[in-house]
């Protein structure tokens, strides 16, 4: 059975300040009233429904919004996985989740590398589907730096 918005609803309501669905039902071992969703390995929130798991922010999406587009994934604004407020999800091409998903992971530090031939941090960055090297930089902070620039250009582009 495909879960539309009508059938969530039936089954679950939203609480806006904490982001959760709540088992608006019994159904089998979940409680009326009870929190719905248990963490995976990745940090996500998953539930079973009618036999089958999902991912809760899939779930919270379509309670709201009725559908997920076709070709479309449900990516976490702020990079928490468990943060599932509706005001923090936005619907985005698989391309789109992968540039947020590697640029996020730059402010990290893993789109800066170092050079040992050249004794240069370099700065790596996905952009449009292509990995793009920036110039060499004297200091790993500085190379952070302009990672963090790039990366707010491309959050606001």
């Amino acid at each position: 059975m495909d879960l539309d918005q009508k059938e969530l609803r039936r089954l679950f309501t939203y609480n806006k300040k904490t982001g959760r669905l709540l088992n608006r039902i019994d159904r089998g071992q979940a409680r009326k009233g009870g929190l719905v969703g248990g963490p995976t390995s990745q940090g996500y929130l998953k539930c079973k429904v009618h036999q089958r798991w999902h991912p809760v922010h899939r779930l919270i999406w379509i309670f709201h919004f009725g559908q997920i587009p076709d070709g479309y994934e449900i990516d976490h604004i702020n990079f928490i996985r468990d943060d599932n407020h509706i005001e923090n999800l936005q619907a985005l091409t698989p391309t789109e989740n992968r540039e947020r998903s590697y640029v996020n992971r730059s402010h990290q530090g893993a789109g800066v590398t170092f050079h040992k031939r050249t004794r240069k941090w370099f700065v790596r960055l996905m952009i449009g589907g292509v990995r793009r090297g920036y110039k060499g930089y004297s200091t790993k902070t500085e190379a952070i730096r302009v990672a963090a620039q790039i990366r707010a250009l491309l959050m606001v582009n």
